[in-house]
């Protein structure tokens, strides 16, 4: 028994890449001239190997300056969905809210 728990203990730094990749992948959606100012991983569920979350963003325009500091004000919204293919342990795809909604039957909270 205790071979087997040792065996099915979670990969963490697998974990921790899959993140790293969804975050990244949000970055560049966003755009470069933009700052996370808020970034929340929501509701989840499976899709056949797959894991599906949403993502929940606020950005702010960076100032001329490069950061966002005066621009608090003019913050945007972004959802996105995430498709996790669970056995390469990697981002398949980032998809759109429109696409998580008709497709996936998810949504941004």
């Amino acid at each position: 028994m205790e071979s087997r728990l040792h065996e099915d203990k979670p990969n963490t730094r697998a974990k921790s890449h899959v993140a790293d990749e969804i975050h990244h992948a949000v970055e560049n959606r966003v755009g470069s001239d933009m700052d996370l100012y808020h970034y929340a991983v929501g509701f989840a569920w499976w899709r056949g190997n797959s894991l599906i979350v949403s993502i929940s963003v606020d950005s702010v325009k960076k100032d001329t300056d490069g950061s966002a500091a005066g621009n608090s004000n003019k913050i945007v919204g972004h959802c996105y969905g995430a498709i996790v293919d669970t056995k390469e342990n990697r981002l398949a795809r980032l998809v759109s809210d429109k696409k998580l909604r008709k497709e996936y039957g998810g949504h941004c909270e």
